[in-house]
Order: structure tokens, then C-alpha cells, then sequence
């Protein structure tokens, strides 16, 4: 499922070991996932649209550190609290970014737990594409 095709990169969701885009059901929940209002939901969602397109087209982040390496190849897009950790596809031509899951983060550092729920959905996702 691409999310935004861009000049420099096309952004979609991984699949999850249930074949489903886990980082999609978080954003469409996200009101309910985060414990926040709506209408911040919608600011959010709104805020992260904007990210994720000039991501995609490969422009400078307007905030530092907008787009952060985690460890082992997992990155993360951060729109405030909001975080969509990713990995870029080694095997793609041209750039290819999965979303793996989303959360909201609530301390100083990226909890680990988060990172290997990223892993582990990057492993099943790239089982998933290769050939058979």
C-alpha cells in the first residue's frame, strides 16, 4: 500500500505476520491509540501528510531530526509525539520506505520494545517479497 510516491522516495506500509499493514490500523486509531482528541488526531495526521510528503520528494526537514536512525537499520518519522518507525528496502532501484507500526512516545528515549517490533515486522514483510 504506497502512502506517497515522491521523487526521491516511495513511501508504503510493510505487512505484519497477519498480512496486514500495521502501521495504517495505528494511524486510522489514532485517537484512540494515542488518548487524544480528535480534532489532535486530525492535526497530527494533517502534520504527518505534510512530513511524509517532503520526505518522499526528498526536501531538507524543516525541524532537526525529523527523520531519526534508531539501530539496525530502523528509522523513525517523528511528527511531535507521533513516531512511524521504518526500514528503506536494500533491494529496491529506487528508494522504497516501509512503514512498519506507529506509536506515541512518551519518554526521552525510543523504547526498545519498539524497535524489535519493528525488526520483526521488517523480517516478515522482506519474507513476504521474496521470490518463491
Amino acid at each position: 500500500m504506497v502512502l506517497e510516491k515522491g521523487s526521491k522516495y516511495e513511501i508504503e506500509a510493510a505487512l505484519d505476520k497477519t498480512g496486514s499493514p500495521e502501521a495504517i490500523r495505528y494511524l486510522e486509531n489514532l485517537a484512540d491509540e494515542a488518548r487524544i482528541s480528535v480534532a489532535s488526531a486530525q492535526n497530527t495526521l494533517a502534520d504527518l501528510a505534510l512530513q511524509l510528503q517532503d520526505f518522499a520528494d526528498g526536501k531538507p526537514q524543516d525541524i532537526p531530526r525529523q527523520v531519526n536512525d534508531l539501530r539496525d537499520g530502523i528509522q523513525e518519522i517523528k511528527v511531535g509525539k507521533l513516531r512511524l518507525p521504518f526500514y528503506l528496502r536494500e533491494d529496491a532501484s529506487c528508494g522504497h520506505v516501509r512503514l512498519t507500526h506507529g506509536f506515541w512516545k512518551r519518554g526521552n528515549d525510543t523504547p526498545n520494545r519498539e524497535i524489535d517490533k519493528a525488526k520483526a515486522i521488517r523480517r516478515t514483510d522482506m519474507e513476504r517479497d521474496e521470490p518463491v
